[in-house]
């Protein structure tokens, strides 16, 4: 054994143990506990500034118990899991890391059904212990479980009792609106139910949405949605989506204190689509105005930027949006042109320049055409009676419909 004065620390059942320098000699160390022992067999740790003395493994196991007292919630556990519990007790670890002086304790908690489910540890002091638990596959309803808890290779006894909901007490039927887009932030309302007696608090909800579908070689993604209120006479809860590359959406809800909620029925699609373009022939020379119809474009005019492409965006012609709706846009060709007739073109309607709307090609396919109308001559006069500049525009192929012909005239 070292001398006394070259001891650094001990430690035992990984807990402090601080040195009594008054009775202390180089043949015997006296020292007192800084907290409750940790259950499981133990021996002294002493460590000196060059590392543990390995001496004292020679020495005799001291086993600590643990005791369970009380746990909560322990009737009607969510059959769906993610629920939290607290295990009351005596000695049990003061936290699952590894600590400079102690190895991280081994903690195991399994309740008693045949599928042996676990309750999953998330922290720990000398008193409580709390663990989330996993779905529950195998328990029924009448079944009673008990709980075995297995902490540093010791088995604590206990009496423990749990017994399980087979239907949540919280489920989540509908959200609103069960379409978004990917690239700008949307509120969602999702409608509770089967609520009971408990107390909806924004800070129990955790929302969660992971992509089920996507394109080939897309990566498993989970967003989190900002909660944003709680409605306790509707039964609701508003959640924001920030945005996230296009698909299909499945939505988890974790509840505090009951766990996770069944959202079996929710699903969420991302994504933009265009079912309609008219008119999809347009003038050589530019200048064509365009209906673009589908879902989830934006409210500003920089939200959905459109074009013509032709191979890629080399090349490609600016379709000016005029107006736009959740469901509509209106742009115009850019004038100017001289294209190729029955040159064909590929309308994009871009969200916020990260993505595309989808669209299929007999649907987005645009087609440029010289069977337009000519102009052959122009003349104006002056109307004193009506105080107007009258133009008159002479030339074959118009349409002769006041509602589908514009005249614009350039400075």
């Amino acid at each position: 054994m070292p001398k006394f004065a070259e001891i650094s620390s001990v430690s035992f059942a990984e807990v402090e143990c601080l040195i009594d320098e008054s009775t202390s000699t180089d043949s015997q160390l006296q020292c007192s506990l800084q907290g409750n022992p940790t259950c499981g067999d133990h021996v002294p740790v002493l460590k000196t500034k060059f590392g543990a003395i390995k001496s004292v493994s020679k020495l005799p196991l001291t086993t600590i118990t643990c005791t369970a007292t009380s746990a909560a919630p322990s009737a009607d556990l969510n059959i769906l899991g993610n629920q939290k519990i607290i295990i009351k007790g005596t000695n049990f670890p003061q936290n699952l890391l590894a600590t400079s002086v102690n190895p991280a304790p081994t903690l195991s908690l399994a309740f008693t059904d045949a599928a042996q489910t676990a309750c999953t540890p998330l922290s720990t002091s000398t008193d409580a212990i709390t663990c989330t638990t996993e779905p529950f596959k195998t328990a029924s309803q009448d079944e009673a479980l008990n709980i075995k808890m297995l902490i540093n290779g010791q088995e604590v006894a206990n009496t423990l009792s749990f017994k399980v909901e087979q239907v949540g007490s919280l489920k989540a039927t509908g959200l609103t609106p069960a379409s978004v887009s990917p690239v700008l932030k949307t509120k969602i309302t999702i409608q509770l139910a089967n609520t009971g007696s408990a107390e909806l608090n924004k800070a129990d909800f955790e929302v969660y949405a992971s992509r089920v579908s996507a394109g080939k070689g897309a990566e498993a993604l989970v967003k989190r949605l900002n909660v944003l209120a709680v409605d306790e006479t509707s039964k609701t809860v508003d959640v924001m989506f920030g945005g996230a590359p296009s698909g299909l959406y499945a939505v988890s809800i974790r509840h505090g204190k009951h766990g996770l909620i069944e959202t079996s029925s929710l699903e969420l699609t991302v994504g933009s689509t265009v079912t309609a373009i008219s008119p999809n022939v347009g003038s050589i020379y530019g200048g064509t105005l365009i209906t673009i119809t589908g879902t989830n474009f934006g409210t500003k005019k920089t939200d959905n930027p459109v074009q013509l492409s032709f191979h890629g965006g080399v090349g490609s012609i600016d379709c000016f949006v005029i107006s736009t709706t959740s469901t509509q846009i209106t742009c115009r060709v850019g004038d100017g042109l001289t294209r190729k007739d029955k040159e064909k073109a590929t309308l994009v309607t871009f969200l916020k320049t990260s993505e595309e709307a989808s669209c299929s090609p007999s649907i987005c396919g645009y087609t440029f055409t010289s069977a337009v109308p000519t102009v052959t001559a122009m003349s104006s006069q002056f109307d004193a009676a009506s105080g107007t500049q009258e133009v008159v525009v002479a030339g074959t192929g118009f349409s002769g419909d006041i509602s589908s012909t514009e005249l614009w005239v350039s400075t």
